[in-house]
């Protein structure tokens, strides 16, 4: 697949999450708006998961992703032009979703995130998964793993801790 088509297929999805459900207001006014109960946000926004954005922003993405997915990966840089571009009006919170049956690093990936968070670097590992997507995609489990434990390292981690976090979260 093209860069360019990768790039529509990105802003398409983008679009999709916001205009199908992905952006939640997070205050009662808006989720009464959009006809989803007050209960059902708050699952979505849970203080657990990982986010980035202030707490108060007007608007809230909920990105279900599965950091193998071709698709998740065409939308990361549209999710990080949005960040950027409106960093005082956005928050992004992120769900693992994980298409094992089709992706078969996908699992390993997500545990790899997780343990990343341990040690306070989730989004940083989010962005080394996506930016090195196509590097470990194809790799065996054993491979993909080595590769995340390269990522760890890169981004300062307690490898040997990065390790057990990732053997705990399997």
């Amino acid at each position: 697949m093209s860069t360019e088509n990768k790039v529509v297929m990105g802003v398409v999805l983008a679009t999709l999450l916001i205009l199908g459900g992905g952006v939640f207001l997070a205050n009662k006014k808006g989720a009464e708006a959009l006809g989803t109960a007050v209960s059902d946000v708050a699952i979505l926004l849970r203080d657990d998961r990982p986010t980035i954005g202030l707490g108060d922003a007007r608007v809230t993405i909920v990105e279900f992703a599965d950091f193998q997915c071709p698709a998740c990966g065409a939308a990361y840089p549209v999710l990080q032009e949005l960040k950027s571009a409106y960093p005082q009006q956005l928050r992004l919170v992120f769900r693992h979703f994980p298409l094992i049956e089709v992706h078969k690093n996908a699992q390993v990936a997500a545990e790899a995130a997780e343990a990343a968070r341990v040690q306070g670097k989730f989004w940083e590992m989010y962005d080394q998964l996506f930016t090195e997507q196509e590097a470990w995609s194809g790799l065996s489990d054993s491979e993909a793993r080595s590769s995340f434990e390269q990522y760890a390292q890169t981004l300062g981690l307690d490898v040997e801790r990065f390790k057990r976090e990732l053997g705990e979260h399997t």
